[in-house]
């Protein structure tokens, strides 16, 4: 939809949208302090739905906070406040109904129904967006994204069978005995996801102080086209990874991680490839002239995004094997160096191109160093030809990006 959006809404339009999806984000880590992703991990039925109710009640508090906040800064009638703000606290509850259902039906393994409620947020959302378009609602593309969560939302809540909603007289375990004994969620995972988004979301935040709403604009629609994509095959792939690693044993799931792995980089080299050769002339083609930048900006941030691809499905093995201190120290790292390639990028006033360079090499390098951890853990020793084809894939990507902007 994206090639009918780009011709509703302008650059402008997507640099409002992307300070709005940023902050919103950012709060969905925090909405159900990651309570969530425990249900995939819960011994029996009862514990899951437990935590169903322990993850939606921290949701609820969160998302009224949120609406308070929300009203102060308007009643103040603060200066600067990002477009669509008002919808915040709605998309902020929506979301964590939205991943708590998720992840509910990921312990299920109901995942027909994860794929049937990912299609309806998505056709929900871009037939909404497609309409403010029309009627040139300039804030569309923030209404259509919350419609579409909601209407995700909808899907996943209807038709429950009775053996998948135990009533409450069966839940047994008390919320306070599942908050104690998943306290490493919040505790780590929790902090270390919060850092993760943030460094996800920080060139958005941080670029905007530095460099023009039509940048971010395009900045914003090359990570729509590539990176929201890319995460979600990531993240469909990691929950698969994530339910079965946590019953089987470690060798099983090792041969699983080398299957996701050598399945994800083939992927990847594709959509390098596509990337390479089509450029700004593609974007020009597929989403008009105004978009043409966008190319170039996607082959810049390729390096980053295909690490992404290939190591994020893979990174649950901390939560399965209760790591998440390490994966926390990772995402520390992850993002003081962000935070410091594009404060120094702005300071040094480089060229918005360059600093998107400095920033995908980093990333690289960073989920390469991840990638060597998350192996450790699985006791995954490639063989002296695979390490030397996954070094040459990556020094592949590095020289064709550079030599096709020279």
């Amino acid at each position: 939809m994206s090639v009918v959006l780009s011709r509703l809404y302008s650059t402008e339009n997507y640099g409002d949208f992307s300070v709005f999806i940023s902050v919103a984000t950012i709060l969905s880590v925090v909405v159900s302090a990651r309570y969530d992703y425990a249900i995939v991990r819960s011994k029996n039925q009862e514990e899951a739905f437990s935590l169903v109710l322990l993850s939606g009640t921290i949701a609820v508090g969160v998302a009224l906070v949120t609406a308070f906040v929300v009203g102060l800064c308007y009643g103040l009638r603060l200066k600067g406040l990002p477009v669509g703000l008002g919808w915040l606290p709605v998309y902020t509850l929506a979301i964590a109904i939205f991943q708590i259902a998720w992840n509910y039906c990921n312990y299920l393994e109901s995942y027909k129904r994860i794929t049937a409620a990912l299609v309806s947020r998505s056709l929900a959302q871009a037939l909404s967006r497609t309409l403010f378009g029309v009627i040139k609602y300039e804030v569309g593309l923030i209404v259509g994204c919350v419609l579409g969560v909601v209407c995700g939302c909808g899907v996943f809540l209807s038709r429950w069978k009775r053996t998948q909603l135990p009533s409450m007289s069966n839940v047994h375990v008390s919320l306070k005995q599942v908050g104690k004994t998943y306290i490493n969620f919040p505790k780590y995972f929790l902090f270390s996801g919060l850092l993760n988004t943030f460094s996800t979301n920080l060139p958005i935040l941080l670029f905007s102080f530095f460099y023009s709403k039509d940048n971010i604009g395009l900045f914003s629609m090359s990570i729509s086209i590539l990176y929201l994509p890319i995460t979600m095959i990531g993240n469909a792939i990691g929950q698969v990874f994530y339910k079965k690693a946590a019953v089987w044993e470690l060798d099983k799931s090792r041969q699983l991680a080398k299957h996701f792995l050598r399945f994800c980089a083939l992927l990847g080299l594709v959509i390098f490839v596509v990337l390479w050769v089509g450029k700004d002339g593609l974007f020009a083609l597929v989403l008009g002239e105004p978009w043409r930048t966008c190319g170039s900006y996607s082959l810049i941030l390729s390096p980053w995004l295909l690490s992404v691809l290939c190591i994020s499905p893979l990174s649950w093995i901390f939560d399965v094997l209760d790591k998440q201190k390490t994966e926390m120290y990772l995402n520390i790292a992850m993002f003081l160096s962000r935070a410091v390639v594009i404060l120094g990028s702005g300071f040094f006033d480089f060229a918005f191109e360059t600093s998107l360079f400095f920033y995908s090499i980093v990333g690289l390098l960073l989920w390469i160093i991840e990638g060597k951890v998350i192996f450790g853990l699985l006791d995954m020793r490639l063989s002296l030809r695979q390490q030397l084809a996954l070094g040459l894939c990556v020094v592949v990507v590095i020289v064709g990006v550079v030599c096709r902007l020279w």
